[in-house]
């Protein structure tokens, strides 16, 4: 009779049992793409200030209890980052939240009680350049400069002559925004641009310089865009 019994409440535990579906909500916070994929599956972007959902399988649960599914998530924003691995997520003041870095890889578990929501706020700044000539961009340096404490200047190179940006082309990268919190160790950025024509490529790069001291204030979200058209004689 227990024998009965036992069988028929297993019985009733596999007919209660369904497949459970959960939603991950991603929110872009940011005014400009974020790029993502989702357990190595096809590369997503979202533009600036929108929502998308994705729903997931998470298998069968039961009267016992709720069931998961851990979910590897890679993600970066033209202004939002993860948070540096060493640094307090919430601190954003940290600096190490506000220097650009390549961290941007995670997990997150979602579960059957309730769907899960990513808000992407804006972290960094950021500069795009758009080649918009008919020359070829050979070399592309951004500085970022402390009159106040010259020490402190720091450059780095976008691209050089072995990665050439062709007419038509772009690209962006995340740059450190000018937080107020810096106070009198503030800076400016400038950008430098080499380029040479098309037809004469072993000629001595032509240079153009964008940004300065009396630049636009680069805060977060900010993208500081140059259309480079050419070298003005």
């Amino acid at each position: 009779m227990k024998k009965t019994i036992f069988i028929v409440l297993v019985a009733m535990l596999l007919l209660v049992a369904c497949e459970k579906k959960t939603d991950l909500i991603i929110h872009n916070k940011t005014n400009h793409n974020v790029y993502y994929t989702l357990d190595n599956g096809t590369p997503q972007t979202l533009s600036g200030q929108n929502t998308r959902a994705h729903t997931f399988e998470l298998g069968k649960t039961n009267i016992f209890g709720e069931t998961s599914k851990t979910i590897n998530i890679s993600v970066e924003g033209e202004t939002y980052q993860l948070p540096h691995p060493s640094a307090n997520p919430n601190d954003t003041t940290d600096v190490r939240n506000l220097q650009p870095h390549d961290f941007k890889d995670t997990k997150i578990t979602l579960t059957s009680q309730n769907n899960y929501h990513i808000y992407l706020w804006p972290r960094t700044a950021s500069l795009r350049i758009k080649n918009n000539s008919d020359r070829k961009i050979t070399g592309i340096k951004w500085e970022r400069l402390y009159p106040n404490n010259t020490t402190n200047n720091y450059e780095k190179d976008l691209i050089n002559e072995d990665e050439p940006l062709m007419p038509g082309q772009e690209v962006w990268c995340r740059i450190q925004p000018m937080d107020a919190a810096f106070g009198e160790n503030w800076f400016y950025y400038n950008f430098r641009i080499y380029s040479v024509e098309i037809d004469n490529p072993l000629s001595m790069p032509d240079l153009k310089i964008y940004g300065g001291e009396f630049m636009q204030r680069l805060e977060k979200d900010i993208q500081y865009v140059i259309d480079f058209t050419g070298i003005d004689w």
